[in-house]
């Protein structure tokens, strides 16, 4: 007989404890989107939800500052955790786990924010059953972004994608859970700048 070969199993993400809602055009007029996260704006990439979500999203903010868990948790890889961010509770998912320090670390990416942070257990709690408001977020890449923009450019960026304000978008297609986004009018004034 010939030699076993061990037998490896692949781990499948956990379930995802509520919906995940896609940003929809049902309008020849486009669709205003919230920005919530514009720390990648260089690359033409920001988190956002349809600015007719607000509610949503505050009513879900409002329920998670009603967290009181003490317990730290310690979290697998890919699951959704509640893990603190400057001193509030939001709903995020572990992306990766470093145990080679005193303390395990988690790099987690704050799902309504699409920004990520490194917590320690003590800032994580296990995801409440009774928590599957849907996610409104998505993770933006704008379509025709120059791939290196100048630093005039680089300004007005910064100026029109700021954090909670409304970015007007005309198109939208998912590549994987990827939105991509057309600004006509945001790309056209780029595209002006020198």
């Amino acid at each position: 007989m010939g030699a076993s070969t061990p037998d490896i199993s692949v781990q499948d993400d956990p379930p995802k404890p509520f919906e995940t809602r896609r940003i929809a055009i049902n309008s020849p007029d486009g669709v205003d989107i919230f920005i919530v996260d514009n720390s990648n704006v260089s690359r033409g990439i920001i988190g956002g939800f349809e600015s007719k979500y607000a509610r949503h999203f505050s009513d879900l903010q409002f329920r998670l500052s009603q967290i009181k868990d003490t317990q730290p948790y310690k979290p697998i890889l890919r699951e959704y955790v509640i893990a603190k961010f400057e001193g509030a509770w939001y709903r995020a998912k572990v992306m990766d786990i470093k145990t080679n320090q005193p303390t395990h670390t988690y790099d987690v990416m704050y799902v309504e924010f699409t920004n990520v942070s490194t917590v320690t257990e003590q800032d994580i709690r296990r995801y409440p059953p009774d928590l599957n408001m849907p996610c409104h977020t998505s993770v933006c890449l704008i379509e025709g972004f120059p791939h290196r923009p100048s630093n005039a450019q680089m300004t007005f960026l910064q100026e029109k994608l700021q954090m909670h304000k409304v970015l007007h978008v005309d198109a939208v297609n998912y590549l994987q859970d990827m939105a991509m986004i057309k600004c006509n009018a945001l790309i056209d004034a780029l595209n002006k700048i020198p």
